[in-house]
């Protein structure tokens, strides 16, 4: 028999230190250990060595080789400032701090025998400290209720929300200590509404002695299965997430009452609720906004009664959200933009698209969104801005509004392409129409500005496809203001800086005019920033210089220079712009009746379209300078390739395109023969009606009309300006003799 208990005696031993080898090597079961033993924990307060009331203590085994902890409890301090805690053994534990409103402390332990340990962790308060004291006992027993369910929240002086430090229980006793932060407003709430009345009490915490509450919980009556449906009451199909109360009144009340039984019906239209067996309940829908209102009155006392069908129907609704849709660096409006607009009702997974619609001519969006919950506005492969998404809250059925700016994309046609090009006319609305159109430039962000020479104004087509006029009154003057309260004398070449917030004009007046764009309302305001008005050319800074029938113009943006054709004087001004608005003469020579000017893509030469010349015949020049004024290139009478350069643009790449006033056609220059070398530069015609004849006879002829169509087919009448869309692939030319703005571009671009 001895060797009998032996050998249990050494079963046992040799089960101990499997146990330990397991823990030392970090071994542990997933499952906790079933045999527990006592755990003493005590907390003391550094800084005057008295114990911690009521913080958390979090306790945690040990469940992965690498050093994984699972966290079991969490617990408060005593009166005391102990915990006397129930632990699964053999584990290795840790137990620490909630590190809230304490410093850290934390002790790990091996937690091996019947024997259990007892551990003491040492900390000090981040914040001044007060104690809590929670009792709560049941109201029609003044019994204490043992493990009772709290909500206990916290409110600092100057905020306006509560904040929770988390669920919390009562001990065996009905006592809960609290440490928290003071001085704090304190609401300590029935956490468990299901099986208790709601009920909340406020206390203060002012100084270190703390404060005390003592909660009265109301225990609602025993409870019976209650089954709700709800029915389309059109068509008698299931309503989900229909939002359900359940009221209640006994015998003798007058009304019925909220015991906070409430929840949403499934997929098939059903909820499954526990609620009182004595007395009367009311069944009712209660989210009006979703859903039609419908209850029924039921006494659960007869079996026959706790099915309970409403009538409902569901409803969508919405909120107005207005939307405003800029450039970040600019602030210009953005016009003409496609935004889905997505929904998401609370409670729900993803998001719903609502809609697709297109901002206005002020780049703004008025829709009516489903609420409450999220509303998602996305921007998605646009040919002027990246790809961006942004969410917002949509609660309530007031106005929203909504900023969403956005960043440029990069041009996805930094080229020309010249294959398959098509023509096609500007569509203007508003009963605006044009009258001798000069120049014409694209923005950024989509609006196609015009000098709108005979009409004496700048008009706008945004990319929205409306139709405004940004200044002018169309009356020849030469007035600065506001809007149409400026007023221009027959404006002719027109440039804009790289965001298209400002537009320099060559007016007939012989002024520059500058206009700035209120990004807000498109609307510009004029100023005059060189030219005295006068007819002349003496340089100067501003009004002081004089020209004389200003026309086309080049701008070097980087260097803050201006580029401007005179033309009744025939001569290239310069004028800087970051510099007093000064204007000197870069060149009088070998110029007669220049009209276009364009820069390379370096900015250091410039290319010169002139009616005539000074060489002796009679054709005309297209000529190349250096910025300073020395003459580069673009070797003799062009005559046999084209007749006035009216208009000049030069690609990021260097390609050349002309538009050709008397021979009705756009030509690009395909080989530059420069001074001193044999024969002349070379173009090819891209579009319109050209015909070569000799040079005798004036070099190219033309077929003036109007025509839109592949590039062979299109007719032009004295094309003058033409720029180039690079997010768009589309150039545009101010059709002079055609009043229009024409659009040209391969038909290999959507």
């Amino acid at each position: 028999m001895k060797y009998f208990y032996y050998s249990i005696q050494v079963m046992l031993l040799v089960l101990v230190l499997l146990a330990c080898k397991k823990l030392s090597n970090d071994g542990l079961d997933e499952a906790p250990a079933v045999l527990k033993a006592p755990l003493e924990i005590s907390v003391v307060n550094d800084d005057d060595q008295l114990p911690v009331v009521g913080i958390k203590v979090i306790i945690s085994r040990k469940t992965t080789a690498s050093g994984t902890f699972t966290r079991m409890d969490t617990i408060r301090t005593d009166q005391a400032g102990k915990i006397s805690y129930s632990a699964p053994y053999p584990n290795y534990l840790k137990v620490e701090l909630d590190t809230s409103y304490y410093h850290k402390g934390e002790e790990l332990l091996e937690f091996t025998t019947e024997n259990g340990a007892k551990v003491s962790l040492h900390t000090t308060p981040k914040f001044g400290m007060a104690a809590l004291d929670i009792s709560v006992t049941d109201a029609a027993t003044d019994q204490a209720i043992p493990a009772f369910s709290l909500a206990v929240s916290s409110r600092a002086p100057g905020k306006t929300d509560f904040m929770s430090s988390g669920p919390e229980n009562a001990d065996a006793s009905g006592k809960l200590m609290v440490s928290l932060p003071y001085p704090n407003e304190i609401r300590v709430a029935v956490g468990d509404t299901v099986k208790y009345f709601p009920d909340t009490l406020f206390t203060a915490l002012k100084n270190v002695r703390g404060a005390k509450v003592a909660l009265k919980a109301v225990l609602k009556p025993l409870t019976v299965p209650l089954e709700v449906t709800v029915l389309d009451k059109d068509n008698g199909t299931p309503l989900a997430d229909v939002s359900i109360a359940v009221l209640h009144k006994l015998t003798g009340q007058p009304d019925f009452k909220d015991i906070g039984l409430t929840g949403l019906t499934d997929k098939d239209g059903k909820l499954l609720l526990n609620a009182p067996f004595s007395g009367e309940v009311k069944v009712r829908t209660t989210d009006a906004l979703y859903n039609t209102p419908d209850s029924v009155v039921t006494s659960l006392a007869y079996e026959k009664n706790r099915k309970v069908t409403l009538r409902s129907k569901a409803l969508t609704p919405k909120a107005p959200v207005e939307i405003i849709i800029y450039d970040q660096n600019s602030l210009l409006r953005a016009a003409g933009v496609s935004v889905k607009v997505s929904y998401k009702r609370t409670g729900q997974a993803g998001f719903t698209v609502e809609t697709t619609a297109v901002t206005d001519d002020l780049g703004k969006l008025l829709v009516n969104v489903p609420f409450s919950g999220e509303m998602m506005f996305e921007i998605a492969n646009d040919p002027y801005f990246a790809n961006k998404a942004v969410t917002a809250q949509n609660v309530g059925a007031g106005l929203k509004k909504v900023d969403l700016p956005l960043s440029s994309s990069t041009a996805k046609y930094p080229e020309p392409l010249t294959d398959g090009l098509q023509v096609s006319t500007l569509v203007l609305n508003n009963g605006i129409s044009l009258n001798k159109p000069t120049d014409v430039v694209a923005d950024k962000v989509g609006n196609v500005y015009i000098c709108d020479q005979s009409n004496n104004r700048i008009v706008r087509v945004s990319r929205a496809g409306n139709t405004t006029v940004v200044a002018g009154s169309g009356t020849s003057g030469s007035a600065d203001g506001v809007g149409t309260a400026a007023s221009f004398g027959t404006p002719w070449g027109m440039v804009a800086d790289a965001d298209g917030t400002t537009l320099y004009v060559s007016d007939g007046t012989h002024k520059i005019r500058k206009l700035s764009i209120n990004p807000a309302t498109m609307v510009a305001t004029v100023t005059t920033i060189a030219g005295s008005g006068t007819a002349g050319t003496a340089d100067g800074n501003g009004i002081a210089a004089t020209f004389n029938r200003p026309a086309g113009m080049a701008l070097d943006q980087a260097a803050g220079l201006l580029y401007i054709i005179d033309y009744n004087s025939s001569r290239v001004r310069k004028l800087e712009l970051n510099n007093a608005n000064k204007v000197s003469t870069v060149t009088t020579s070998l110029l007669y009746s220049p009209v276009s000017i364009a820069l390379n893509p370096a900015k250091t030469q410039l290319y010169v379209g002139a009616f005539g010349n000074t060489f002796g015949s009679t054709g005309s020049q297209l000529i190349k300078y250096s910025v300073t004024g020395t003459r580069v290139g673009l070797r003799g009478n062009t005559g046999d390739n084209f007749n006035d350069p009216s208009g000049l643009f030069v690609s990021a790449a260097g390609k050349v395109f002309v538009a050709n006033d008397k021979s009705h056609s756009i030509s690009q220059l395909i080989a530059e023969v420069v001074s001193g070398q044999n024969g002349n530069s070379e173009f090819s015609f891209i579009a319109g009606a050209a015909t070569f004849t000799p040079a005798a006879t004036n070099g190219v002829s033309g077929t003036p009309g109007n025509v839109n169509g592949s590039a062979a087919a299109a007719r032009f009448t004295n094309p003058w300006g033409i720029k180039y869309n690079a997010y768009t692939g589309t150039f545009l030319i101010a059709d002079q003799g055609n009043n229009s703005i024409r659009l040209m571009k391969s038909n290999t671009i959507n």
